[in-house]
């Protein structure tokens, strides 16, 4: 399950809800999310979410990768900003 980057910032910050979701439930043992469920929990209004209440998506090794490359990316100490000065 990888999510390529996209030029809006607001979908960028959903997918990343997203993601950050699906590892609370993957940490909790479940390995299938309903689609509608976390539409709901990200704001969808109740008749679209329900439309997809039959559907599901599976959390599997791929999405273990996923997760030890975003918790090796939070450890990976970031830039100082142009111009920041270092004493």
């Amino acid at each position: 399950m990888y999510m390529q980057p996209n030029p809006d910032p607001l979908e960028d910050a959903v997918q990343d809800l997203i993601i950050d979701l699906c590892e609370i439930l993957y940490k909790r043992g479940f390995r299938t999310v309903p689609i509608g469920a976390i539409m709901r929990l990200i704001g969808v209004d109740e008749a679209r979410a329900a439309e997809h209440d039959n559907e599901i998506f599976s959390l599997d090794n791929d999405f273990e990768l996923l997760l030890k490359v975003k918790q090796e990316q939070q450890n990976i100490p970031q830039a100082p900003p142009p111009g920041a000065i270092l004493h």
